[in-house]
């Protein structure tokens, strides 16, 4: 057999890393996609974000260095995630630099990552979603009882708290009286200056991946089964501590009625690339949770094995993404 040949090496550079408190799990995303990209198609550059904010290549430590080098490649591939890199900061720059770039753009970013916005973006267009309470740090501090009174009242136990801006199930709970739920919003507000607290719908985790652009696909489902109390961080990310059921063992009619909700989320928020889009179900009722615009590349991650599933190959599918952020670009 005659090995393929390519005309041209496109540099595609993978930043990685960067100031969140999701460094860690940034790089290992990171290391996975450099893992799996095909050198016979790509010469990989990989761009190290400190958690000070320094860039720095093997080449340089330099961030103004960096830059220079970055604005040398063909393509990036953003394996950021949380604030300063999944929330359209990093994107911008890239548009400054007129650079092609895999996943969603400034405003689909932004918007994704304020996780009351989203939402309050789901309820006007009828899509159902866990009932919530929000409030921001300095209305916390001067009216601590009335908040609880609201939630208590609201939502009563046990409910979620969540920082609105994070993933990775960081400085996430789920309390079950008002001494817990207090204890849980302090620890929220570590992250984030704005708190969401939500109803708790017992039941079915349901992820389903989307990639493309205008014309955009839905992945088979996956559901996942945590060992510990909810899908939190040592379940997403400790080998183990979460069981995956990929496709998700639904019925037909409720696995293409999932499927085509998650289209439509996708088309609302104006995705491009790529993006997870994550449910709840209860009782054959579909509850939106949250759109991740660069869900885990890790080697416990949903979406490549969704994309595994539907017959995608890992390298396969990093050139598909590649190939949305360049023909995306060129519109």
């Amino acid at each position: 057999m005659k090995k393929t040949r390519y005309r041209k090496k496109l540099k595609i550079a993978i930043i990685m890393g960067g100031k969140s408190s999701e460094h860690e799990v940034s790089l290992k995303s990171g290391r996975s996609v450099l893992e799996n990209l095909d050198k016979r198609k790509y010469i990989p550059l990989p761009i190290l974000i400190t958690k000070k904010g320094v860039w720095q290549t093997k080449k340089t430590k330099n961030t103004i260095d960096t830059l220079k080098i970055l604005q040398k490649t063909d393509a990036v591939i953003i394996m950021l995630h949380g604030p300063f890199g999944e929330d359209g900061t990093v994107q911008g720059l890239l548009e400054l630099f007129d650079l092609p770039y895999v996943g969603a753009g400034v405003f689909t970013s932004a918007l994704c990552m304020n996780k009351i916005k989203t939402k309050e973006i789901m309820k006007a267009n009828k899509i159902l979603t866990p009932d919530y309470v929000n409030f921001l740090k300095i209305e916390w501090q001067k009216n601590k009882e009335k908040i609880l009174k609201q939630i208590t009242k609201k939502l009563g136990f046990p409910n979620v708290v969540k920082p609105n801006n994070l993933g990775s199930s960081i400085g996430i709970s789920i309390p079950k009286n008002k001494r817990q739920l207090q204890k849980a919003i302090n620890l929220a507000l570590k992250y984030s200056n704005q708190i969401l607290v939500e109803d708790y719908i017992k039941g079915k985790e349901i992820h389903c991946g989307v990639i493309g652009n205008e014309k955009p696909l839905a992945l088979p489902l996956d559901e996942v089964k945590p060992k510990r109390e909810f899908y939190d961080y040592k379940a997403k990310y400790k080998p183990g501590m979460s069981e995956h059921l990929t496709p998700a063992p639904l019925s037909l009619e409720l696995t293409k009625k999932i499927q085509k909700q998650a289209l439509e989320i996708y088309k609302l928020v104006e995705g491009d690339g790529l993006a997870r889009i994550d449910f709840l179900i209860q009782k054959n009722k579909v509850y939106f949770n949250e759109v991740n615009t660069i869900p885990g590349f890790t080697k416990t991650s949903i979406l490549p094995k969704e994309a595994e599933i539907a017959g995608i190959s890992f390298p396969r599918f990093l050139d598909l993404l590649i190939g949305y952020a360049l023909e995306k670009h060129r519109v």
